[in-house]
């Protein structure tokens, strides 16, 4: 994802700050204008910026301005999540000892609410619960309604993410709600308190308002991640009330802001899908067992009645027969559905056998720097998990179209792995071609392993041009791979040693791909005639 370099009033901030103190507030700003773009790269900036503050804020051996960069570092932890939360409670318990020092109740309590809720993300309820009542304690001194609502919000909603219904209520029950204050509070609030709300009313068994107070915080706006958390409460509290078309659709909409955060839909994404097929099976076969017991009932009451008149009897078997075809349509359709999940299985433990591949190819490869290879690896995985991310956003479980994919694929490659010494350009000529996984998979991971020759040989040492074109003639896919650089000739291609070409020629045979090199003093081009 490409974001926007450092805004020039921030750096000028930076470079002319003329005390410790104002150059790591800079610092502290800059690194707020990453993290805001809410994503792995944005979250590594500003933590290199913040890790900046905290250098400057020790050798000045000021207790509250170390507290404050541990405070924005404790932040970037906590949005990484999982691995990085002990990191977040270390940073956070500095940042709270630091406001101890001050005077500054608002920031006291901002501290104290950081560590309850990051204990809460770590399941260590009885940690994230005496936080919780520290904050109730100091916030019972506040004599501005607005700040103690905020208080009480806060600890209703962590304690309903503790699944403990009765002190949710209980804080939920204490806010001051003359003048709609929650209302016109800020955005965070606001979410917190409708999505405690629902999970209240969902306690009580009123699933529909649940979901629609949750859909209106929604339509207001959430951070990705907030969201994400939201759908998942909702796919919860749906799952348990036995609701799993409604479980099955906000399992669903998790995964769409999931995807949306990241180019790698990895295990995490993986495992949603099982879980939404769990859901969709467990769905039909409720029908499927609701649809046995009306038709037992059907069939002795038509058997009374049949007793007393021939005519009934009749139509008491043609409606046995009628049930019994729908009853083996609905049997017939909890196969297929357990064939997709079969599927879904059987396409994770491929994509892990290719893993695998990879990995023992590169271990083959004597003399091989193992940053490259990780480098390599993650090149040719992210362009795996592209290709499953592709064929969940078209909704289309067995081809992918080519020109789309390509589009992003190459665009995501060059960022990822050219260090920006020289221009890259790349043109991209292809029809619209839809093209299933066994063709696709080898294919992708040609241009995969040419894209990084390209990086490494050509556009280290110039401005660079990749011109890729795709056209289907009958029952042929002609596709073609080509830069400006010196490149390699047909008889050097044969008798490649290298892992890469290697793999190329072993993916084009995979494929029964002729593959042809042509050369110029202006371009090397790569051809491939693929049958389908």
């Amino acid at each position: 994802m490409s974001q926007r370099p450092l805004p020039n009033s921030l750096q000028l901030k930076i470079d002319t700050a003329k005390t410790p103190a104002t150059k790591l507030k800079a610092y502290i700003k800059a690194g707020d204008f990453y993290y805001g773009y809410y994503n792995p790269l944005g979250y590594s900036k500003a933590l290199s910026m913040f890790e900046k503050a905290l250098a400057i804020a020790q050798s000045t051996k000021d207790s509250v301005l170390i507290g404050l960069a541990c405070g924005s570092m404790a932040e970037v932890y906590d949005a990484l999540g999982k691995d990085k939360l002990p990191l977040a409670i270390k940073n956070y318990l500095i940042f709270y000892k630091a406001m101890l020092r001050t005077t500054d109740t608002a920031k006291i309590l901002r501290s104290m609410m950081n560590v309850a809720a990051t204990y809460n993300k770590m399941y260590q309820a009885a940690e994230a619960k005496i936080w919780l009542q520290k904050i109730i304690q100091l916030s019972s001194k506040y004599s501005v309604i607005k700040k103690r609502n905020q208080a009480y919000v806060f600890v209703a909603e962590n304690y309903m993410m503790l699944n403990d219904s009765a002190n949710a209520r209980k804080y939920f029950e204490q806010l001051n709600l003359k003048n709609d204050v929650i209302e016109n509070d800020g955005l965070m609030y606001r979410n917190k308190y409708r999505s405690t709300q629902y999970y209240i009313l969902a306690n009580k068994g009123n699933y529909k308002a649940a979901f629609m107070a949750a859909d209106t915080a929604l339509q207001q706006g959430m951070r990705p991640n907030d969201s994400m958390l939201t759908y998942q409460q909702l796919s919860s509290i749906a799952k348990q009330g036995g609701l799993y078309k409604e479980a099955a659709y906000y399992k669903q909409k998790e995964l769409d802001v999931y995807v949306n955060m990241s180019t790698n839909e990895g295990l995490y994404g993986i495992n949603n899908k099982l879980v939404f097929s769990e859901l969709l099976l467990k769905e039909d076969n409720a029908k499927l067992s609701l649809k046995e017991q009306q038709t037992k009932i059907k069939f002795y009451s038509l058997l009374v009645i049949g007793s007393l008149l021939l005519i009934i009897v009749a139509l008491a078997i043609g409606s046995n027969i009628r049930s019994k075809r729908q009853n083996k349509k609905l049997a017939d359709q909890i196969v297929q559905n357990n064939l997709l999940l079969n599927e879904v299985h059987h396409r994770v433990k491929n994509n892990l056998q290719i893993i695998s591949s990879f990995m023992l190819l590169q271990q083959l490869k004597k003399g091989a720097n193992s940053d490259e290879i990780i480098k390599q690896l993650h090149s040719r995985i992210q362009a795996l998990a592209l290709i499953h991310q592709k064929l969940y956003q078209q909704n289309n479980y067995d081809s992918i179209e080519l020109k789309s994919y390509f589009e992003q694929f190459v665009a995501e490659t060059i960022q990822t792995h050219h260090d920006g010494s020289n221009a890259i350009a790349f043109d991209l000529m292809m029809e619209e071609v839809y093209l299933v996984l066994d063709i696709v998979t080898p294919l992708v991971f040609i241009t995969n392993e040419l894209l990084l020759n390209t990086i490494k040989y050509v556009a280290t040492k110039k401005d660079c041009t990749i011109y890729i074109t795709a056209t289907k003639i009958n029952n042929q896919l002609l596709f073609t791979y080509a830069d400006n650089g010196k490149g390699i000739t047909a008889t050097q291609l044969e008798t490649a040693t290298t892992t890469g070409l290697r793999l190329v020629k072993r993916l084009a045979k995979q494929m029964n791909a002729k593959i042809t090199v042509e050369q110029n003093k202006h371009h090397l081009q790569f051809l491939l005639v693929i049958p389908l």
